[in-house]
């Protein structure tokens, strides 16, 4: 247990991507950047005049430069060589994106650039980041004229942005913003700090782990204190009915408050099974059968999709068998595919309602000695091609301890993405979010951004001096306190 500066607990092992000491075939089908993908001239002093992005000549970020093509990143590019986001140009020098470039000089994708223009990002308020200029100097990644999602949630320090919050939230390459019980003291600080976060990138998906019981990361201040799945589970043992009204009524409140104050989603269902033997699942899990599991995290599901908020099932095939805690250890998971397969039915029971899956840190060595999210085999082969899953696969903190069995920060995100995920999660260490920020090889593809566009949110959520008067919510929380002692 660690303590945060407001006075609140919060467990080391309670939740995903929750160590906090302060802070395929189917991808080498996709195209991979036939989209075509172009940076803002506007700032680029690495064109030639004459030489751009006429027909039939493609010299784009990751994607193969024509013969006779100049690329758009500052560095020309020979006949069939890639010009990726964060990797080295084949003729000699790294592209730096929203930087003048002199050839042959290294240069990260989106690191800070003095002599770029302001593209892409807004004024923080000068009260919350100190800082020497006002404006985060990045360029967005675009495809078609469009901002493209980049494939990296990180998180923030305090209950502010400091300069290096805001600087690394406007990288390019960042898509998404974890939020944990550090980042809140009240929810007028919260609702202010996911302003200061939009104000610096608008498009950026902001998160939670607000799943009930043990994991919760915001209780106080009007916060509602959700049961634990298990409890929810037991009510259904009792009254299968009751069970199912208590899953979307939590599902309806977690939602409904998180967007009031600016939220867009929070990583839940827990989909592993409860064995009663995991030190990480625990009390997390619904229930020991998989279709009690399947069905309430389904009426769950549908209770945030009322409030607007999309899912994510975790953690695929399942860590509910495994004794030890992939936060602190390696969990190994030695039986055979049909049993864990028989595990991860929820999975497929739970068909279109599954918005995304979070991918556990156990290796299953019966079928890969790889970790399932750094594994090619679990991920593509099994969960995309054999279950059908088609939505957005998102990594596990690359931070815990069970990340490691693939070397540093780095290495981790660059296997999970070419294991099939579409996005991955760098918690708790800022300067090991650097550092994939800086050495992460991203090709884009159409079909990876839609499957993150559906992770948003539906609908303008309501402030919260209207939720609470709302009858929807105001029933939903009767409910849970009559059945499950949430208090009104």
């Amino acid at each position: 247990m660690t303590m945060q500066g407001n006075g609140q607990q919060d467990e080391r092992i309670t939740g995903d991507h929750k160590t906090e000491p302060h802070p395929t075939q189917e991808r080498v089908a996709e195209p991979r950047a036939n989209l075509p993908l172009q940076p803002d001239l506007s700032w680029s002093t690495g064109t030639r005049p004459g030489v751009g992005a006429h027909t039939g000549v493609e010299a784009h970020i990751g994607a193969d430069a024509n013969a006779g093509a100049v690329a758009k990143v500052g560095s020309a590019a020979k006949p069939g060589d890639h010009a990726k986001i964060g990797n080295a140009a084949k003729s000699g020098g790294n592209a730096k994106v929203g930087n003048a470039v002199t050839p042959g000089r290294n240069a990260n994708v989106g690191n800070d650039a003095d002599a770029a223009a302001n593209v892409g990002s807004r004024p923080l308020p000068s009260s919350s980041v100190q800082a020497p200029h006002d404006r985060i100097q990045h360029a967005p990644l675009v495809a078609e004229g469009k901002r493209i999602t980049g494939p990296v949630m990180l998180d923030v320090v305090g209950t502010t942005l400091s300069r290096d919050d805001a600087r690394r939230i406007a990288h390019p390459l960042t898509g998404g913003v974890i939020l944990f019980a550090r980042n809140f003291t009240d929810r007028a600080q919260l609702t202010t700090l996911t302003e200061q976060i939009r104000l610096v990138r608008d498009d950026v998906l902001i998160a939670v782990d607000q799943e009930g019981g043990r994991v919760q990361r915001f209780k106080t201040d009007g916060f509602t204190v959700l049961p634990s799945m298990r409890d929810i589970g037991a009510l259904w043992d009792k009254d299968v009915f009751l069970g199912t009204q208590a899953a979307t009524a939590a599902g309806f409140v977690l939602a409904s408050e998180l967007r009031a104050c600016g939220i867009d989603l929070s990583f839940t269902p827990v989909l592993d099974l409860d064995y009663g033997q995991s030190q990480a699942i625990g009390s997390r899990a619904f229930h020991r059968d998989p279709r009690v599991v399947a069905m309430l995290a389904k009426d769950l599901t549908h209770g945030l999709a009322l409030a607007g908020m999309a899912n994510c099932g975790k953690h695929f095939p399942g860590h509910g068998f495994v004794e030890a805690d992939s936060h602190l250890a390696m969990p190994v998971d030695d039986r055979p595919l049909d049993e864990l397969l028989a595990d991860a039915r929820p999975y497929s029971w739970m068909g279109i309602a599954l918005t995304a899956v979070m991918p556990a840190h156990v290796i299953y060595p019966q079928v890969d000695l790889l970790p399932a999210g750094f594994s090619r085999k679990w991920v593509t082969e099994i969960l995309r091609q054999r279950l059908g899953f088609a939505g957005a696969i998102l990594s596990d903190d690359l931070s815990m301890l069970g990340a490691r069995a693939v070397g540093d920060h780095v290495a981790a995100a660059n296997a999970a993405l070419d294991a099939g995920c579409d996005m991955v999660l760098v918690c708790n260490q800022p300067h090991e979010a650097d550092k994939v920020l800086q050495g992460l090889v991203y090709e884009p593809s159409r079909l990876s951004q839609r499957r993150l566009k559906r992770l948003r949110p539906r609908g303008k959520p309501l402030s919260w001096k209207k939720m609470v008067r709302q009858e929807e919510y105001r029933a939903a929380r009767e409910f849970l306190a009559t059945h499950l002692g949430a208090p009104r």
